[in-house]
């Protein structure tokens, strides 16, 4: 679970880990001009794998007052770089067995 603030500090937890770090200014104004330009309103709110498919990593975004579930194979093209960066932002700052897979 990844919470990213707009003073670019992040909330990283996952089962008994937690922490909170700062995440480099490039990525965060990476990440920031990304969100920017996309229609998140034109998207839809939920991106679901097909029923066989298990085991997938499923992402919410929330942004500019809207919600986007999605699972790992289903991540609409216009947000796999912004998942990428999120994900980096876990890898760079927490150990290995919460980092998710790369998408792109």
């Amino acid at each position: 679970h990844l919470l990213l603030y707009e003073d670019g500090s992040a909330c990283i937890t996952r089962k008994e880990y937690s922490t909170v770090v700062q995440v480099r200014e490039e990525t965060h104004r990476s990440l920031t001009a990304l969100l920017a330009s996309i229609d998140i309103n034109g998207l839809e709110g939920d991106y679901s794998a097909l029923p066989e498919e298990a085991d997938l990593f499923t992402y919410t975004l929330s942004c500019h007052g809207k919600t986007i579930q999605m699972e790992q194979t289903v991540v609409p093209e216009v947000l796999l770089s912004v998942i990428d960066l999120l994900c980096e932002i876990i890898v760079t700052s927490a150990p290995d067995d919460i980092a998710p897979p790369r998408l792109s």
